[in-house]
């Protein structure tokens, strides 16, 4: 972690930019926080992408139509990409989407699921290829997307110019401004617990605020009023959902921090949040604030203690942690996190998921139990503005959700990977939504009435809204009811969302999720699953009969996307549950049908949609190593016809060119290895030619392509084989394996291993070419 003499300066411009303007009137928010205003972002290619993507919408219950899948093919890895291959293969694809499903006007929030590039690569866009520190070339995907209204026309910013982009260090100005408070300071502050004193705060910070997307936010921090002149810019809210390859996470942990996420909503935990002091500069950077957020907290009833040290000791109700340090195992601790917790350490390479980095990853407080956690993906030269503040756990023991928490308290969040549920809200004072108007049967026709209210007597609603099949209609002032007219609407099965928002800053939503069938025409949609408990193995072909007579066609949908249709009115359509992902998961039916011989309209299925849950397929039992043999770390690599070649790391992609394998030759690729637990893990394989995969003589099933691949595969604790067999187009090779994240294959993780004795070089002869 570097110091820098420009954080001093940076810190005196904002507060310059927040003085004057901390007491002023917040204006009450229009829109908070929700699943109808999150689009999760899905690797449709990655085995892992689709699982974390299902439980989230399953757990938040995201609408369908806010689903993206996008296929990256050659044009990313799931861990870097360029900034041009950014915005042309990823943020303009899920704009203009965005855009054609009529979702601008609601969205706020753009989330991504795993194996999605997770750091963006700058040089592109900067004048050759370079930057000045503070500054670096490697922004996070959560950040770019956050400040995309720079990002799409590539403005990265001009420092010697004074203009504004997104490298800027107080571009972000929905983060809330702080002025600090000259009050003697102490020789041994920054070594003693801060929490016992009895100080007034040093610093005043603006009151946390709902975000919106559809607002501009002024320089001072403030919402842009209509006709006002000036500086404006607006944003739009984003995390990470879950990193799984390199330095993340399994799979498993990653769905197990998603459920406590979700459960933590509303629960007003009774934790305490830790912020650690020390002498390391990655402590001293944000101590000036500890005193005040404590503070800040202790009025909102929540408790906060500074402690002396780089990790709390023993402590069972960590519920938030600013911590400033390099490394730490957690598990050393002997402390636990509560369900919902925010927890991150301040470091250079916390966010670098790469699996050479070498400080502690930020994903260990996931797999911790945190519900989210952050790190910057590059070195960032200890600057505040590029880390959360100390009121971060404030504004989210205000109300506030996590992704609001997270960008209300950094400045210039450019570098800083975000990870976790944005809409996990502990201590939001969530409404409880009541409806009438549907009666004892939700089939309807012509106009109907809804009526919503609330339980909460205490709580103030600043207006309701209905979402028909997820998009917003109509907006309504409490005590005015809903006229929805159902002959606008197809018939079939529609989903109703009454969504309630508090008339206060933070604007906290509730809503009532229902359902109505329409018929209107007397059309009647028919899908019926062939299984009879609808549980089936990933890898499985699920069988659907359809029927809706007089239909031109029928598709299965799941969420966004159309799976696989029939043309006419009745048939059977199976769907490859590897494209769908493990979890539970909602397909619907749509049939198309001429109405009066005229126009053509959509008639969805009478029934709910149908749910499915898939299930890892049978854990491989393992194998016993031949016994009385010499055993080799590493793996064995034999070109046809060569002699073995010992493979150690298979990092450096060469391990084909080092064993002396041509191009068009036929290689073998062998070993054994050993898996901690049951659980799924995952091979990912980047080689261009024919190539199998085999575990315990079990094939895999390798898409062809130059595309990264990535691998499921269900294995019991112990000892397994692996071997692949291949005819290389290109000598390059990486295979990587994991479960939590995944690795180069080596003989350091998972102890691969060969029988028999292997020279550590090639014996080919040499290349006379």
């Amino acid at each position: 972690m570097k110091s820098n003499r420009l954080q001093r300066k940076i810190r005196r411009v904002g507060l310059l930019i927040a003085a004057g303007l901390i007491l002023s009137v917040v204006v009450p928010a229009q829109a908070g926080g929700g699943p109808e205003g999150v689009i999760v972002v899905v690797n449709e290619n990655s085995w892992a992408s689709l699982a974390v993507a299902n439980e989230f919408v399953r757990l938040r219950k995201i609408p369908p139509n806010n689903v993206i899948y996008l296929s990256g093919g050659t044009n990313w890895a799931f861990d870097s990409i360029s900034i041009e291959n950014f915005r042309k293969h990823i943020l303009k694809p899920v704009l203009d989407e965005i855009k054609k499903r009529n979702l601008e006007r609601q969205v706020d929030c753009i989330v991504y699921s795993a194996d999605v590039p997770y750091r963006i690569i700058l040089t592109k866009d900067l004048p050759g290829g370079k930057t000045r520190k503070p500054l670096t070339t490697s922004a996070s995907i959560n950040s770019m997307t956050y400040l995309y209204r720079w990002v799409i026309p590539k403005q990265p910013g001009d420092r010697s110019k004074r203009t504004i982009g997104y490298l800027s260090l107080r571009n972000n100005w929905y983060a809330r401004r702080q002025m600090r408070r000259r009050t003697p300071r102490r020789k041994d502050d920054d070594l003693k617990t801060l929490s016992e004193k009895v100080r007034p705060p040093k610093v005043v910070v603006q009151p946390p605020i709902g975000f919106s997307s559809r607002y501009g936010w002024t320089p001072s921090g403030q919402i842009a009023t209509a006709g006002a002149t000036g500086p404006r810019q607006g944003y739009v809210l984003s995390t990470v959902l879950a990193v799984t390859s390199g330095r993340g996470t399994s799979i498993s942990e990653a769905i197990a921090s998603l459920r406590r996420s979700a459960a933590a909503d509303g629960t007003r935990p009774k934790g305490t949040i830790y912020y650690m002091v020390n002498s390391d500069v990655r402590s001293r950077t944000r101590q000036w604030g500890f005193d005040s957020a404590i503070a800040k907290l202790k009025a909102l009833g929540v408790k906060g203690e500074a402690v002396k040290g780089t990790m709390p000791k023993n402590r069972k109700d960590v519920m938030g942690l600013s911590a400033g340090l390099a490394r730490f195992n957690w598990s050393k601790t002997g402390c636990s996190i509560l369900p919902g917790a925010i927890c991150e350490h301040l470091t250079s390479h916390g966010g670098g998921m790469s699996q050479t980095s070498g400080q502690t990853s930020c994903t260990e407080f996931i797999r911790a139990g945190a519900a989210g956690t952050c790190g910057t993906v590059t070195e960032p030269y200890a600057i505040q503005a590029k880390f959360p503040t100390s009121f971060m756990h404030y504004f989210y023991a205000s109300g506030c959700s996590l992704a609001e928490a997270f960008y209300l308290s950094v400045a210039g969040p450019y570098q800083l990977l975000i990870i976790g549920d944005p809409l996990c809200r502990p201590w939001a004072k969530i409404p409880t939504v009541t409806l009438k108007g549907l009666g004892n049967t939700a089939t309807v026709k012509g106009e109907i009435t809804l009526t919503p209210a609330v339980k909460e007597k205490d709580i103030k609603i600043g207006r309701y809204e209905l979402f028909i099949d997820g998009l917003r209609q109509v907006v309504q002032p409490p005590g005015k009811p809903f006229k929805l007219d159902t002959a606008k609407l197809s018939d079939g099965w529609h989903e109703i969302r009454i969504v309630a928002v508090t008339a206060d800053a933070i604007a906290t939503q509730g809503n009532l999720i229902t359902a109505i069938t329409v018929n209107n025409h007397r059309l009647k949609l028919n899908a019926r699953c062939a299984l009879a408990l609808n549980i089936v193995p990933l890898g499985a072909k699920v069988p659907f009969s359809v029927k809706l007579p007089g239909a031109k066609k029928i598709g299965i949908f799941h969420n966004s996307r159309e799976l696989a249709t029939v043309e006419g009115s009745t048939g059977i359509i199976k769907i490859d549950t590897y494209r769908l992902g493990l979890g539970t998961v909602r397909l619907q039916a749509i049939g198309t049908i001429p109405i009066d011989g005229k126009k053509v309209t959509k008639a969805l299925v009478s029934l709910a949609p149908i749910k499915l849950t898939v299930e890892p397929p049978a854990r491989l039992k393992g194998v016993k190593p031949p016994k009385g043999k010499p055993i080799t770390k590493g793996l064995k690599l034999t070109a046809e016809g060569g002699k073995p070649f010992l493979v150690k790391d298979m990092r450096n992609m060469k391990a084909l060119t080092d064993a002396g394998v041509k191009k068009g030759q036929a290689f073998r690729l062998e070993g054994y290895f050993d898996v901690p637990a049951d659980d799924m893990y995952q091979f990912q394989v980047k080689f261009d030619g024919p190539l199998t995969i085999t575990v315990d003589g079990n094939a895999l099933d390798v898409p062809a392509g130059r595309q990264w691949k990535y691998l499921p595969v269900s294995l019991a604790r112990g000892t397994h084989r692996f071997v692949a067999r291949g005819k290389a187009k290109s000598l390059r090779m990486d295979i990587r394996f994991g479960g939590p994240g995944a690795f180069s294959i080596s003989k350091k993780r998972f102890a691969f291993r060969h029988v028999g004795k292997t020279p550590t070089t090639t014996s080919q002869p040499k290349d006379k070419r």
